[in-house]
């Protein structure tokens, strides 16, 4: 019985550790118009290519999805290219690779 408790406890315990406080961005200022380059790169993609991100946070409101092998999405850095989904309206997920072999994401 006193094990179960202490189970209980510790579950509690590391559930409200994991509840801190969750960190926003603003993306009131975001570009809103890039999402339209980046799904047509993303459509258009030929194994081999390397799709570069520029600097810059960036609003995605739909799903992106790649279905091309040997693909590269290239930023500019984690604290510098920034694809936001926090306002998605359309799709399941922000970026679905289905069917694509060695496909890369950096920076």
């Amino acid at each position: 019985m006193r094990s179960a408790w202490i189970s209980m406890a510790g579950a509690a315990l590391w559930l409200a550790a994991c509840g801190g406080e969750t960190e926003t961005r603003d993306v009131s200022e975001a570009d809103r118009e890039y999402q339209e380059t980046l799904m047509t790169a993303l459509l258009d993609a030929r194994p081999g290519d390397v799709i570069e991100i520029p600097a810059g946070v960036f609003v995605i409101e739909r799903g992106l999805s790649l279905t091309v092998d040997d693909v590269t999405i290239r930023g500019q850095g984690m604290d510098e290219t920034i694809l936001s989904f926090a306002e998605q309206r359309q799709g399941a997920e922000g970026l679905l690779v289905s069917g694509a072999d060695n496909f890369t994401l950096e920076n």
